[in-house]
């Protein structure tokens, strides 16, 4: 018998897709369907109109859109579009050129951008709307010369960026909202010349800035607003040569900035105001040149900078003015540090002494600072004496 001649299925892309099933469609190349080629050049002229029809094409037919690991070949524009439902642009890379996200509505569930690659000129998502419960830019990396949040909303549950990289020259978040419970940048890293969080707001209930590290040459928290009950920047890093928060607002009940570097030429925290009911400075370090907190208003109940070293050039709290119940400096380092102790003064009412509203002096004082301030240098010594003795 003559066996007939069966037709080979041809290959079919083996990408995955969001829900961990293969693409199936038909190959371009020799590994990968249209979208998922890597054949940038080869694909740039027809990739776009490619594009649109196969959106069109989810956009009618299916549960979700997913453009999990998509390679777009050329600029790409969402401008003013309103996604419905969940998205996916799962590790897509926008390497062909700019990607323009500006005023589009994300309201599905999910609007899912994790291990997305930017790599165009310009990112823009300028006024854009996340309002679904769960944004997720984890692991994203913005690496084009323009990355730009500037007033954008998050308004769902979760948003997140945790472990986003952010290495292009400028990062714009300015007057961007944050209204959700639940907004991580925590191990983030802002690597590119400029970085703008000014007048950025956080209301949500948690804001994470935990081990996230700022490196470029400017980092803004110009005039930010912290309103959430919990604001975190425990272990953060600021080794750029600029780091600002003058004026910034943290109101919320919970502010910590717990081992907190700042290693950069310049820290500002003038005019800041720090209201809520518990500040957390413990264990920061101020290693830079010039390190201003002038003016900033400490008013909650506690406001704590026990292990906390004041080690830079030159460090200053004039106009400082501390309101709070109880200022902890225990087992801190101070030097080169102007304004503080005389924030700290008061008189009693009685006697008109000279008092300081700190409760234990057990903490150790620079050379130079020790000279400039003998009877900080006495109290601090008697403190010391006293608790060794009670041992």
């Amino acid at each position: 018998m003559i066996k007939e001649k069966t037709e080979k299925e041809p290959k079919k892309c083996k990408v995955k897709r969001y829900d961990d099933s293969f693409c199936g469609r038909p190959l371009y190349d020799k590994k990968h369907c249209i979208y998922h080629s890597e054949d940038v050049e080869r694909k740039k002229k027809e990739f776009n109109d490619a594009f649109w029809k196969e959106f069109e094409r989810q956009k009618k037919e299916d549960e979700v859109y997913d453009f999990s690991n998509f390679v777009f070949a050329d600029s790409i524009n969402f401008v003013a579009t309103e996604f419905k439902k969940n998205i996916y642009f799962y590790r897509a890379e926008f390497s062909g050129g700019n990607a323009y996200f500006d005023r589009v509505k994300f309201s599905g569930e999910y609007t899912y951008f994790r291990g997305a690659k930017f790599s165009g000129e310009c990112t823009y998502f300028r006024g854009a709307e996340f309002s679904g419960e769960n944004t997720d830019f984890r692991e994203a990396e913005f690496s084009g010369e323009n990355t730009s949040f500037i007033e954008a909303e998050f308004s769902g549950e979760n948003t997140n960026f945790r472990g986003a990289e952010f290495s292009g020259k400028n990062t714009d978040l300015k007057g961007a909202k944050f209204s959700g419970k639940n907004t991580y940048f925590r191990r983030a890293e802002f690597s590119g010349e400029n970085t703008h969080f000014r007048r950025a707001e956080f209301s949500g209930k948690n804001a994470h800035f935990s081990r996230a590290k700022f490196s470029g040459e400017n980092t803004y928290f110009r005039r930010a607003e912290f309103s959430g009950e919990n604001t975190y920047f425990r272990r953060a890093e600021f080794s750029g040569e600029n780091a600002h928060f003058s004026g910034a607002w943290f109101s919320g009940k919970n502010t910590y900035f717990i081992r907190t570097k700042f290693s950069g030429e310049n820290t500002y925290f003038r005019r800041a105001k720090f209201l809520g009911e518990f500040i957390s400075f413990r264990e920061a370090e101020f290693s830079g040149q010039v390190i201003s907190i002038n003016e900033a208003e400490f008013s909650g109940k506690d406001t704590d900078f026990r292990g906390a070293e004041f080690s830079g050039k030159n460090t200053y709290f004039y106009g400082t003015k501390f309101s709070g119940k109880e200022i902890r400096l225990f087992d801190s380092y101070v030097n080169n540090v102007s304004g503080l102790f005389e924030a700290l003064r008061y008189k009693t009412k009685i006697l008109k002494r000279t008092r300081f509203k700190i409760k234990d002096f057990r903490f150790n004082l620079g050379e130079e600072i020790a000279n400039k301030y003998p009877l900080i240098k006495r109290n601090t010594q008697d403190a010391w004496y006293l608790a060794d003795f009670k041992r």
